[in-house]
């Protein structure tokens, strides 16, 4: 549940990347969100860049694909997720 949920936003924030810089209201139309949540967003893209952005977006299918069992012997699907963490945060 917590994988599909940190996919969302990065896509979201990803698209931010190609979005003008406009007023919050037509960003927030843009990205099919409430305008309340545009600066969450605002803050991904200050803090990542593009190609953070997509590294992370790789990491999260990647360890999707491991909590399933692709590559993977069976580590606990907490010790992926912090794992994944560890990676997203450096």
């Amino acid at each position: 549940m917590v994988l599909p949920a940190i996919h969302g936003f990065f896509s979201k924030a990803y698209m931010m990347f190609s979005l003008p810089q406009n007023d919050e209201k037509s960003t927030a139309a843009a990205l099919g969100i409430s305008p309340f949540f545009i600066k969450d967003y605002q803050l991904a893209v200050k803090n990542y860049s593009l190609e953070g952005v997509e590294s992370i977006l790789l990491l999260l299918h990647e360890y999707n694909l491991r909590s399933i069992g692709v590559n993977d012997s069976g580590t606990e699907d907490a010790s992926l997720l912090k794992e994944m963490v560890v990676k997203m945060m450096s």
